[in-house]
């Protein structure tokens, strides 16, 4: 079952988009959601009381045998598309999609 903090984190990522591009979803806890795609894994936490965003990054080398992992903290919702589209290397792709859904919601 999805929460409904898991689906406002959903929402504003876009998940539509990133679905079409390959990219799967799991629920991890109440206010958690991951991003994969091939050997990366994105945690994308909602803290209540701070109103923000952590970030886990987790790259696993080929042969699955090794994990980076990387933490960043305290990101305002607007910072979540620049940290995806960095991570997976998608050269503005989710930055471009939100820009384009906003302007259509004016």
């Amino acid at each position: 079952m999805v929460s409904e903090i898991q689906k406002e984190t959903m929402n504003q990522i876009n998940w539509q988009i990133l679905a079409r591009r390959g990219f799967r979803f799991v629920g991890m806890d109440d206010n958690t959601v991951r991003l994969n795609l091939n050997h990366k894994n994105l945690d994308i936490t909602y803290n209540v009381g701070s109103d923000l965003y952590d970030v886990e990054k987790h790259t696993m080398n080929k042969d699955l045998t090794k994990i980076k992992s990387e933490k960043i903290n305290g990101l305002y919702f607007d910072q979540l598309p620049e940290t995806i589209d960095a991570f997976f290397n998608l050269k503005g792709f989710v930055q471009d999609v939100k820009g384009i859904m906003s302007f259509a919601k004016a």
